[in-house]
């Protein structure tokens, strides 16, 4: 029986990593398995020993051909922290999700002493209601439509986004250069459901997950990244797994500044659960990504 077990999940593994290669993220079932893709390698940590031990010649050789498929895939985004001190201007960069939720991010703010604020999910009036920050971050701007707000030591100027994409657009002038500034919140990943409501909130999610819309939004900043002339950062909640095949996509056009310069994985997700159950973070849904013009020398 543990024999068939095995066979079977690793035939079932080979399957998963034909599809993915032929189809993406195209298919709403196999973007979900995309979204969680690196767990989908971790029995393979069991299988590995259990197949040597047992002298299962055939099941030795693929497990150890499928560990190496998953090192060479997942072992580059294991971030190993900063590569040394960079010369030039330095500038510190924070995202945060607020989920309209201000409690502590003042005390927060003030600590992290960032140079520009990336704020998602923003209360109305939220930063111009705190002098400290108005004090702090002299320039601000919002962006109602989308709950959006950048907060800045250097001077803004608000140039406008496409009404369809969930993209604050801004210019922030630092030491005399002009620097564009992508304040992004893509759209959740959650579509009709498919099936009758499930008890938890989280299995019905999953059951109604569709990246259709996230996906074009995605396609949108990228085209309007490569149309842009200045240097950029782009920062906030993309609503998308470190290891689906659309985060391949935007690092064909950016650089992820975690990767750059973090320790581990970043996860961000899930804060917590609404059905109350304990999980760890498994996932990094919040990103700072940057043009080839910049390099990121730490990570907090």
């Amino acid at each position: 029986m543990p024999r068939t077990v095995l066979y079977v999940y690793l035939g079932t593994l080979c399957l998963y990593i034909v599809l993915r290669l032929s189809f993406g993220d195209s298919l709403w079932w196999l973007s979900l398995l995309n979204t969680f893709a690196a767990f989908l390698f971790v029995p393979l940590l069991v299988a590995l020993p259990l197949a040597w031990c047992k002298r299962w010649y055939l099941g030795l050789t693929l497990t150890s051909l499928l560990s190496v498929v998953g090192l060479l895939w997942f072992g580059p985004g294991l971030s190993l922290g900063p590569r040394g001190v960079l010369e030039g201007l330095r500038l510190e960069v924070v995202t945060y999700n607020m989920k309209i939720n201000a409690e502590g991010l003042e005390a927060w703010l003030k600590q992290m002493d960032a140079d520009i604020v990336m704020l998602q999910e923003v209360p109305k009036g939220f930063a111009k209601d705190i002098p400290a920050l108005r004090e702090q971050y002299p320039y601000q701007l919002d962006q109602p439509e989308w709950q959006n707000t950048i907060l800045s030591r250097y001077p803004l100027s608000e140039t406008g986004a496409a009404t369809d994409v969930p993209v604050q657009h801004a210019e922030v002038t630092v030491n005399g250069r002009n620097l564009a500034l992508y304040n992004v919140h893509l759209r959740w990943p959650i579509g009709e459901p498919r099936l009758s409501s499930l008890p938890w909130f989280e299995l019905d999610a999953f059951s109604r997950y569709d990246d259709t819309v996230r996906n074009q939004q995605v396609d949108a900043l990228l085209a309007s990244l490569r149309r842009e002339p200045s240097p950029y950062i782009v920062a906030g909640d993309f609503n998308l797994s470190q290891y689906s095949a659309s985060y391949e996509h935007i690092e064909e056009v950016m650089r992820d500044a975690f990767r750059e310069a973090g320790w581990g994985w970043g996860n961000t997700w899930p804060a917590k659960l609404q059905s109350g159950l304990p999980v760890p973070l498994l996932l990094r849904l919040d990103y700072i990504w940057h043009s080839e013009d910049f390099a990121a020398f730490e990570v907090a």
